[in-house]
């Protein structure tokens, strides 16, 4: 029987929209975890930037139950998203207003600091940051 490891990656992918000047939409998600992590297999970016994730809980809901997240926050310093360059930066083009968050964890391994898979434990829309 293998045992808990209790260490955990937390994720949480955001959408952003932004309108060209022709109309067309633009859109770009961004992965967030909150601590460092090798490689993935897939490739992707992660921002270990991710602070906290608020409260994830079930409300009362018409007619069943729905989740609720209080929300999550960043570290939004410069040089956490690049050379000389802050998340907020990307909020001149682009927007999270009523797009796609989700929320994911991940256990590894006590010796492993790289995921090999990502659970869903919520998803929701974006109502409003600051």
């Amino acid at each position: 029987m293998t045992a808990a490891t209790y260490n955990y990656f937390i994720r949480v992918d955001i959408s952003f929209v932004t309108v060209t000047t022709a109309g067309a939409q633009a859109t770009a998600t961004y992965k967030l975890i909150n601590k460092t992590m090798k490689d993935d297999v897939a490739g992707y970016l992660y921002w270990p930037i991710l602070k906290s994730v608020g409260q994830i809980t079930r409300a009362a809901g018409d007619p069943l139950p729905v989740v609720s997240i209080g929300g999550f926050t960043v570290t939004n310093t410069i040089g956490s998203f690049g050379a000389n360059r802050k998340f907020s930066d990307i909020f001149q083009r682009y927007t999270p207003i009523e797009q796609d968050v989700v929320i994911y964890i991940g256990e590894v391994d006590n010796d492993s600091d790289s995921v090999s898979s990502w659970t869903t434990i919520a998803k929701g829309k974006c109502t409003g940051y600051q």
